[in-house]
């Protein structure tokens, strides 16, 4: 019999938010514009990615009256672009139910631990001590997003007393033209032998040399196809088991993947078909199982974390490990970090993102062939691409696009020229190296941060597109468009044609001069991060 502890039940109520969504939703296309999309998915042969963003929606926190922490609150949001929005209503609509399930849930949540924080405070006063923080977590890991699924890993965390905090794993998968929440026997056809194969994957790792609850082949043949945790990727199906669900507190997480090329008589020939390059997203310190070699006869390891804690409240370096070969990067000092693992035409690589204490980002880049791992590079100042916007409340919102489409990759680098913004520009992974290189000329800038300037005196400019000189007037707003990154900026004229503003920076105090003229005498104002 399967042992099912209380708190596995509060997770399984967030990994069931999409399932409990799917059936509250209106219907917002109608049957004929369904069976175009479906009709659709299945024509193309390749593969088509989807773009999308997560937000961290909510960051809750309270604190005692002498300014200790009490509880801490985190999760995010998901969002499809503009265009995949208008492409596939009905996923849009399934992540907007899991969106509004997800902030109630965790509304809920903050108040249930005041109540406990506030509970425990005095204990902790009687004894001197700095009473404990009361957390909850949710944070995402993309690991498919195209025209045929939406797979999204769902990790989840909460410390509300005790001697450990407590944690669960799974997973969200939708069919994208439908918006429906699938279950394993969408992608499985067959499910008759999956408790024999999940236990003998299980029982290979020495890892869980403690036991399972009882026979781990009977447990997981009592499993409906809906009890199932997963998620799907390129090269196979990986099922989750959180702590205390099949074995002890201490086997931690337990995961098993279901590759296509060992069993393809089981699979939807559907789900198995994948694109020559992607990218997936990695969870900080567990162990992912990925095939770089077909030929080998082997599965690899990786995983990446942040380690050495310092008492300034950082993490001092970051880890990588793929298969007991292990990479140190050090004196990174961050406090999270984002982690991708790479496929550029059969060659791997890790983008990894830190993040310290400012709002500027550095990719790092590995390379992971050879079966060890060697620095590719760095850009500076670089992250992957935000969308920003208002809600009908006026408050702001800034969500990143999950990294997923290495031969369409959206990068957005900050500038100093004219003010400081991020500026985007479109790149392909080079399969030889693991660089993004990039065909484009200029970086584009997001309207969400472009910088309207207005001209203290008359300067000369090139009108473009043919470039012809104009002396531009006094009091002449320019609204900021594109940037090579050194020499020019191009903006929007109040008449509505665009022009370009030549621009060269002094070497010595580092400023910016226009024919000339240094770049506050030009404009009344220019706005730099500090």
């Amino acid at each position: 019999m399967k042992k099912i502890v209380a708190f596995i039940l509060a997770f399984s109520l967030i990994f069931c938010f999409a399932s409990c969504a799917k059936d509250k939703l209106e219907n917002p296309v109608n049957e004929s514009t369904s069976a175009e999309n479906n009709n659709s998915a299945e024509k193309k042969n390749a593969v088509e990615f989807l773009s999308v963003y997560t937000e961290n929606a909510y960051e809750y926190e309270t604190y005692t009256e002498d300014y200790y922490y009490l509880t801490e609150i985190n999760y995010q949001k998901l969002y499809l672009s503009e265009e995949n929005e208008k492409e596939y209503p009905r996923l849009a609509k399934s992540l907007d139910s899991l969106n509004n399930d997800k902030t109630e849930f965790y509304k809920d949540k903050a108040k249930e631990l005041d109540e406990y924080a506030s509970e425990q405070l005095d204990y902790y006063y009687e004894d001197g001590e700095q009473p404990a923080v009361y957390t909850a977590n949710n944070e995402y890991y993309l690991q498919r997003a195209d025209n045929v699924v939406l797979s999204i890993r769902s990790d989840a965390d909460e410390y509300s007393g005790g001697a450990h905090p407590n944690y669960g794993y799974g997973g969200y998968n939708f069919d994208t033209a439908t918006g429906k929440e699938l279950v394993i026997t969408d992608v499985m056809t067959d499910i008759s032998s999956l408790s024999v194969i999940l236990s003998e994957k299980i029982n290979s790792k020495d890892e869980f040399a403690d036991g399972f609850f009882g026979s781990l082949e009977e447990t997981l043949s009592e499993y409906t196809a809906e009890q199932f945790n997963w998620t799907i990727g390129y090269q196979g199906v990986t099922f989750y088991f959180s702590p205390y669900e099949i074995a002890p507190f201490a086997a931690g997480l337990i995961t098993a993947t279901v590759y296509f090329d060992e069993y393809p008589e089981l699979f939807n020939k559907k789900y198995t078909v994948a694109p020559e390059s992607y990218a997936v997203s990695l969870s900080g310190w567990s162990d992912v199982e990925f095939d770089m070699n077909p030929s080998d006869n082997k599965k690899d390891t990786i995983s990446v974390g942040l380690s050495y804690y310092t008492e300034e409240g950082s993490y001092k370096d970051i880890s990588l490990n793929l298969n007991g070969n292990e990479f140190t990067v050090e004196d990174v000092y961050a406090f999270s970090a984002e982690y991708y693992l790479v496929n550029s035409n059969g060659r791997y690589f890790v983008y990894l993102v830190p993040h310290g204490y400012n709002d500027y980002t550095n990719i790092l880049i590995f390379d992971l062939n050879g079966n060890e791992i060697k620095e590719a590079g760095e850009l500076d100042r670089t992250a992957f691409k935000s969308l920003v916007w208002e809600d009908e409340n006026e408050d702001t919102h800034q969500a990143k696009l999950a990294f997923n489409n290495p031969p369409q990759l959206v990068l957005e680098t900050t500038f100093d020229i004219l003010g400081t913004y991020a500026a985007d520009k479109t790149y392909t992974v080079n399969s030889e190296t693991g660089m993004p290189e990039s065909a484009d000329e200029f970086y584009t800038i997001d309207e969400s941060f472009a910088h309207v300037l207005t001209s203290k005196e008359a300067f000369n400019v090139k009108i473009l597109p043919d470039m012809r000189p104009e002396l531009i007037k006094a009091g002449s707003r320019f609204t900021l468009l594109r940037t090579d990154g050194k020499t020019y900026v191009d903006a929007k004229l109040g008449d509505g044609r665009e022009c370009r503003i030549n621009v060269e920076r002094d070497a010595e105090s580092y400023h910016l001069f226009i024919d000339g003229k240094s770049e506050y005498d030009v404009f009344e104002a220019v706005y730099y991060a500090g």
